[in-house]
This record gives structure tokens, C-alpha cells and sequence, in this order.
């Protein structure tokens, strides 16, 4: 049987052949058992356990999202399915989570009342369009050749969080602890509201990285854009 090979006759790696096993790379099944622990999210959050919910976020978003990526690199596994199921399921977690949040403080009894502001759950799905469209440059940069992890910021606290370890999963992991933490609290588990505060700077800062990796995604979209007319115009005028 032939095989496909690559210049210098190295080998085409098989999940580059076969659509199998594309889809069924080790991180591509890491990326489905998240989508299975937003299910788990779901349903322990409708039969009220709230202590299930936090453990599938944290297991999500902490441990299994970080995880893949290591994995990818590490087994030579990268390819594009990983890195949109990535970050469609980064979206379809953090949102499910508030939603959670949301409708457990708009029925407590005990929750801190500036928490149940309408106006600051307006603010916050105005926030969460924001980070969609943002993610959706991500992906869209990606496909055009410009990978967004390999985008260079101009805040250094961004360049900070995109550059070293210590910034991008000091501050992804502590961002996370806030929301799920937050959960506890609108279900009144005792010591949630000393997680929250604990983890509250991170939260703010990966907050801010994110407002600046829109800015700069947006800004390449842009160039993407002006490049891409460019090309047209040359075209028209050969």
C-alpha cells in the first residue's frame, strides 16, 4: 500500500490521511469528553448539585483544557477540528456556567443582592457577545495563516498571559476558579465567597487580556482584509 509522504520523504502522519482518525485523535477525544461534562454540568445543575457542577467545570476548564493542548504537541497531534472544538467548547462551557449562575441568584434567597442586578447581567452577556466575536477571529486568523497564540500584544500584561506559563495558566486557571466559585455562592456553600475574592484579581486580569486580544485579532482581520483587496486589485489590473 502506498503512503503518502511529505518533502525529504518523511511520512504523512496517518490522521492527516484518514478522516477516522482525524476526528479520533487523543485530543479530539479529550475535546469530547468535555462536551460530555457539559452535559454532566446540565444535569447536575437541574437536580440541584451544585458540588457536580463545580467539579465538571473545574475538570473542563482547569485540568482537560490545558491538557489538550500539551497533548497535541506533544504526540504531534494538532489539527484544525481540535482547535475550533477547543474553542467551541471554551464558549459553550463558560456560557452553560452562567447561565447557571444566573438563574441560581435570580431565585435565591441568600445571594448578595448586587449580584442579582439585572443591569449587570445585561452588562455581562454584552461582555460574553464580545468574547464569541472575538473567538471567532481567533479561528478566523487561523485559517488565514496567523496562528492567535502567535500574535504579538501590546500590553504587557497580555504578553505576559500569551507568553509564559506562569501568565497563561496562573491567570486561565485562577479566571476559572472565580466562575465556578461564583456558582457555589449563589447556592450559599459556606467559603465560596473567600474563593471568590481569592481568585478575583485573576479573574480581572484575564478579563483585560481578553478586551486587549480582541482589539489586536480585530486589528489583523483588518490587515487580513486590506491584504486580501490588495491581491484583488492586482489581479484585476493582470
Amino acid at each position: 500500500m502506498s503512503c503518502r509522504t511529505l518533502k525529504g520523504s518523511a511520512p504523512l502522519p496517518a490522521h492527516y490521511q484518514s478522516l477516522v482518525r482525524n476526528v479520533t485523535t487523543v485530543p479530539n477525544v479529550m475535546g469530547y469528553f468535555r462536551a460530555l461534562l457539559i452535559a454532566v454540568m446540565f444535569v447536575a445543575h437541574t437536580e440541584g448539585c451544585a458540588a457536580a457542577v463545580f467539579a465538571a467545570y473545574m475538570m473542563n476548564l482547569n485540568v482537560l483544557d490545558n491538557l489538550d493542548g500539551i497533548v497535541a504537541m506533544r504526540l504531534g497531534q494538532s489539527t484544525s477540528l481540535g482547535r475550533v472544538l477547543d474553542i467551541g467548547l471554551d464558549i459553550c462551557s463558560e456560557g452553560l456556567l452562567l447561565c447557571c449562575i444566573y438563574a441560581s441568584l435570580s431565585t435565591s434567597a441568600n445571594g448578595p443582592s448586587h449580584l442579582q442586578s439585572s443591569l449587570l447581567w445585561a452588562c455581562v452577556a454584552l461582555d460574553r457577545c464580545s468574547y464569541v466575536v472575538g473567538c471567532f477571529g481567533c479561528i478566523a486568523i487561523t485559517f488565514a495563516g496567523s496562528c492567535w497564540k502567535d500574535v504579538k500584544y501590546p500590553c504587557p500584561v497580555t504578553r505576559w498571559y500569551y507568553e509564559t506559563y506562569l501568565g497563561g495558566y496562573g491567570l486561565y486557571i485562577g479566571y476559572h476558579t472565580f466562575l465556578a466559585a461564583l456558582y457555589l455562592l449563589s447556592h450559599g456553600v459556606p467559603a465560596s465567597g473567600f474563593l471568590c475574592a481569592i481568585c478575583a484579581p485573576t479573574f480581572i486580569l484575564r478579563w483585560w487580556t481578553g478586551l486587549v486580544g480582541n482589539y489586536q485579532v480585530s486589528k489583523i482581520m483588518m490587515e487580513l482584509d486590506a491584504k486580501n483587496h490588495e491581491d484583488s486589485l492586482k489581479v484585476i489590473d493582470n
